[in-house]
């Protein structure tokens, strides 16, 4: 992955060689992203998500390689995210988000296939 202000870039090092897989451009600057792969035993496999928190206070899901949009959700508040986590505890797959404020919300992503973001819950 590479970011530079409003633009992601999804690239491949094999042979010693760089490919581009992947590139968008989003509504605002990026402030934050993750691509840890999801789901138990996945961790040496490429994940197939990344998750984008941007300036205008949403975080967004894609698809890799291509960066097709999944879902965006609007976190609320004045506070833009600052961090952003895939993980997946318990068998449960989850987004988790810390906020500028310090405080972090968690929007629980459990549908592989609708891409649904529930159960969003702010720790303060």
């Amino acid at each position: 992955m590479a970011t530079g202000r409003n633009t992601l870039v999804v690239l491949s090092v094999a042979d010693g060689r760089v490919a581009e897989l992947g590139r968008t451009t989003t509504s605002e600057e990026i402030a934050c992203l993750s691509v840890h792969p999801l789901g138990a035993g996945r961790a040496r496999e490429p994940s197939t998500l990344v998750a984008v928190g941007l300036w205008d206070k949403s975080i967004r899901l894609l698809r890799l390689p291509a960066l097709s949009e999944l879902v965006c959700e609007r976190i609320g508040g004045d506070v833009i995210p600052r961090s952003l986590l895939l993980t997946t505890l318990e068998g449960v797959d989850y987004l988790l988000c810390a906020l500028g404020d310090g405080c972090a919300a968690r929007p629980c992503w459990a549908a592989w296939c609708s891409a649904e973001l529930r159960g969003r819950k702010v720790c303060c």
